[in-house]
Formats: C-alpha cells, structure tokens, sequence
C-alpha cells in the first residue's frame, strides 16, 4: 500500500509542482530554486513513505529504540551530506535534495533490513492484502492523515494571504510593549 501510495503521489505531485509551490509560497525570485529542490525530493517520496510508513510498524512491535535509530540515521546522514553536495560538488539547491533523497534512502534500506531480521516477531513480506486488513490500515492512518492535510491546507491559506497582503514590504514585524516604543523592523510600514 505504501508503495502504490508513493507512486501515485510522485506522479500526481510532479503534474501539480507548480501550482503547489505558489500555494505553498514560492515567489517569481524562488520558484527556480523550490523547482529544483522539490523536482528531485518528490522523485524519492518511495524512500520516505516507506521510512516513515515502516516505522510504525517496527514500533508496534516493540522494537521503539530500533524506530528511533532509524529517525537518527536518516538525520545524520543528511546533516553530514548537505554540505559535501551543495558546497564539496556545488550543487546547490539540488545537492540539498540529493542529500535529503539519500539520506531518506539510507533510512527506508535499514527499516526493510531491520524488518526482514531474526528478532522481528512479524517479518516484513509480501500478502495479505485483503480487503479487511487493507480497510483497518486505512482506518487507522486516517485520523493522522486529517490532521497533516490540515496543517498542509493551513499553511497555504497563510502563505497565500501573506503573499497577497504582505508582498515585498512586509517582512516582520516586532512590538515593544509600550505604544510610543514601538519599531516595525525589516519593513517599511509606518508604526502606529
């Protein structure tokens, strides 16, 4: 299911890259770089729903420090990547992508290995996808799911009414706690 999922939102997502970055902020003066970055990220979205997905799994069944290594190992290995890609080999923007791609694929490879280990009480493999099994999957998932798609919707709705109020002008702005001390900075809106 994780990897049916992955495939359908890599092809959906690529088709609708462009509108989901202006949706979700991207600029005329970013959109080249967020292009680059999230062309490359969602070519490895497998990687990461299978990390993510699989770590669930590997919890349930009372391996937690194992699920933890495998969130550290991914986080190492993109901290340690970033800089050798984007500034060792100049990739920039893209070299970032690479190294989160990487990094995520580092992750799942451990997850499946540890999955399909000797101490797991439930190995990992292929069957059972009947229709029940499949529907309490989705139960379960569901409510996570509402929740991230939430926040996504949210997070748009901000950068959308940023972009079209805010502009270029407005960047933060910061109040002191007295009226006559107050100081807008990065921005040129008059204080009131």
């Amino acid at each position: 299911m994780l990897l049916v999922t992955s495939v359908l939102l890599t092809f959906g997502f690529l088709a609708l890259k462009e509108k989901f970055l202006m949706w979700f902020g991207a600029s005329q003066a970013t959109f080249p770089y967020a292009n680059t970055y999230v062309t490359i990220y969602t070519m490895g979205t497998v990687f990461a729903l299978l990390s993510t997905g699989m770590n669930s799994f590997l919890i349930a069944q009372g391996f937690s420090g194992l699920g933890m290594v495998t969130v550290m190992l991914g986080a190492v290995f993109n901290i340690v990547l970033d800089p050798v890609f984007i500034f060792g080999f100049h990739m920039g923007v893209a070299g970032a992508a690479a190294a989160t791609v990487l990094s995520q694929l580092a992750s799942a490879v451990f997850m499946l290995v540890s999955l399909r280990g000797k101490r797991m009480p439930i190995k990992l493999g292929w069957g059972g996808f009947g229709k029940q099994t499949m529907r309490k999957i989705v139960s379960f998932g569901f409510s996570p799911l509402l929740i991230i798609a939430s926040n996504s919707i949210l997070l748009i709705v901000l950068n959308t009414v940023l972009q079209r109020y805010g502009g270029g002008r407005a960047r933060a702005i910061f109040w002191l706690p007295a009226p006559p001390l107050c100081r807008a900075i990065f921005c040129s809106l008059p204080c009131p």
